[in-house]
């Protein structure tokens, strides 16, 4: 078994034993390259690297835009969008990382900051729930019986309730 894994582990170090100039050598291509570019090249590529960072910086901004607005509902705020317009600036401050994945930490520590200095953007806990223009405020209808539908009808109408 031990002799397998040996002769597994030759093969492979044999494999990859030409990694470190191979590498080497493209970090040298590349050196080489940079050097003999042209002016046009060279701007194109700087261009192409202030663009990339411009949308890269762009998209972050949307990224944690999201999740302000996501841990200002799960807050209960009224508007979670207002949490994103009063955090202005400082939401900038929050870390992106490579994957994408947003510094949840932060942002619930900023919402929460919001929140506390900010109280009535956040929903009272007693606060009911308002009808809507138009919806009123309705008493349930009961059901009536057919003894009950009968009665009220001899009342209305004067006739005495018919007796089974």
């Amino acid at each position: 078994m031990n002799e397998m894994f040996a002769r597994e582990k030759r093969r492979l170090a044999d494999k990859y034993a030409d990694y470190d100039t191979a590498k080497t050598k493209a970090a040298e291509l590349d050196r080489l390259q940079e050097a003999s570019a042209t002016e046009l090249e060279k701007a194109v590529k700087a261009a192409d690297a202030a663009a990339r960072a411009d949308v890269t910086a762009k998209t972050n901004a949307r990224l944690v835009g999201a999740e302000v607005k996501a841990a200002a509902a799960h807050a209960g705020f009224n508007d979670p969008g207002d949490a994103v317009i009063q955090l202005g600036a400082q939401i900038a401050g929050v870390k992106v990382g490579d994957d994408g994945q947003v510094d949840e930490d932060a942002v619930k520590a900023l919402v929460a900051e919001l929140a506390q200095a900010k109280p009535y953007l956040v929903k009272q806990a007693d606060a009911r729930q308002q009808p809507l223009p138009g919806q009123g405020l309705h008493q349930p209808s009961r059901t009536a019986g057919s003894d009950e539908g009968k009665a009220e009808a001899a009342r209305r109408f004067g006739k005495p309730p018919a007796r089974p």
